[in-house]
């Protein structure tokens, strides 16, 4: 089960920030974006369950990407 939102903190000709959460999985997922100019960076954490059964083992992993977009 996926489930998530977004919320535009602001957003402008030049740069954007944008929270996200949500839950994948039954464990909370975020992120944050950032755009300045033609740069976005963006960070994310989420988990995935790698037990036999949901809520017996987490593996949380966290992203940060970097790209340049016009």
């Amino acid at each position: 089960l996926r489930v998530g939102m977004g919320l535009t903190v602001w957003s402008g000709r030049w740069s954007d920030f944008i929270l996200r959460v949500g839950s994948y999985q039954g464990y909370w997922t975020g992120g944050i974006e950032f755009r300045l100019g033609i740069a976005r960076i963006v960070a994310t954490s989420y988990a995935e369950e790698v037990g036999a059964y949901s809520g017996q083992d987490e593996n949380r992993r966290y992203m940060l990407s970097a790209y340049v977009t016009w």
